[in-house]
């Protein structure tokens, strides 16, 4: 068994904004029971907190364009810090300090991801179990402090806006769960090797976000603090199944001949299968031997090869 836990953390380089952190813990284990029973899982935990730059990545290209002498550090008119105006002949750009001190943006971000697998060993058989997933939560906080500065019409060139508040959501979850049954046994001089697999995997996401303008008071950055005017809302969701089952079997008689066949049918909730014109009369063809159904699509294949001295045929 195998335990690991570890924090980072890293400082940010702008003023006003607390940084990146991430906590994981990650547990592997193998086991064996009796010599026949053998049971592996990895997992992994993950948290991430993510502070953003309140004015987002254009303030690196703000900074870049002001002036050498822009009185950044000059205090409002009302006395708030970082004169919102700072360069009287750039009148489009705003203090990137002031952004980062009236806004701010956090990201918070939690994955798991773990697979589990059993496998037990009969006389001539294998039995394989297998589930894996990752479930990925994600949310987002963007906010504007009620009394934020904006470019108007007054005579310094800006005035009040009430602020705002973005919160976004999203939840992903990803699994898949395999069987597999192998089968090997000698009769004489025919020897027998077999599969037979199931295969399911299913993917959901689903995803809100929520926007609010103009605080109806200060101090509240919450979605209550608005009118039903002024909120606006979207959210989506999709959901993506698949499986898949095979059999395959291979004879080998006197080290001579042989004799291999699969048998494979696959369906997909992304297919359409109506749509899909299967060519199966050129044997060159990938989709050679396919059979088209409502589920997915089928396939059946063989082949038969006799060993000699010179090779295969």
């Amino acid at each position: 068994m195998f335990l690991s836990a570890e924090n980072y953390s890293a400082d940010s380089v702008l003023a006003g904004t607390e940084g990146y952190n991430r906590n994981t813990i990650i547990l592997n284990a193998d086991y064996q029971f009796h010599g026949k029973l053998k049971f592996r899982t990895s997992n992994s935990f993950i948290k991430i907190n993510d502070n953003s730059p309140g004015g987002g990545s254009d303030i690196y290209r703000i900074v870049s364009r002001l002036a050498p002498d822009a009185q950044v550090n000059v205090a409002n008119p009302d006395g708030q810090p970082y004169y919102f105006k700072p360069d009287p002949w750039e009148n489009e750009m705003e203090n990137p300090l002031y952004e980062l001190y009236a806004r701010d943006a956090t990201a918070k971000q939690q994955r798991f991801l773990a697979s589990y697998n059993l496998n037990y060993e009969f006389t001539d058989f294998n039995l394989e179990l297998e589930y894996a997933f990752e479930n990925n939560n994600y949310r987002f906080t963007r906010h504007s402090k009620y009394q934020t500065y904006t470019t108007t019409g007054d005579p310094v060139g800006f005035g009040y806006s009430e602020g705002g508040l973005n919160k976004n959501s999203s939840l992903e979850l990803s699994q898949k769960a395999q069987t597999t049954l192998n089968f090997s046994k000698s009769f004489g001089e025919l020897d027998i090797n077999a599969k037979l697999s199931y295969l399911a995997e299913d993917g959901k996401y689903e995803q809100f976000s929520t926007t609010g303008n103009n605080y109806l008071y200060s101090g509240l950055p919450t979605l209550d603090n608005f009118t039903p005017a002024n909120i606006t809302a979207n959210s989506n969701s999709e959901t993506e199944r698949a499986q898949n089952y095979f059999a395959i079997a291979g004879l080998v008689y006197k080290d001579r001949y042989i004799f291999d066949a699969l048998y494979r049918k696959d369906g997909s909730s992304l297919s359409n299968c109506s749509d899909k014109e299967l060519d199966a009369k050129n044997p060159n063809d990938p989709t050679f031997g396919a059979i088209e159904s409502e589920s997915g699509i089928n396939q059946l294949a063989s082949r038969v090869y006799l060993a000699s001295n010179n090779g295969f045929h």
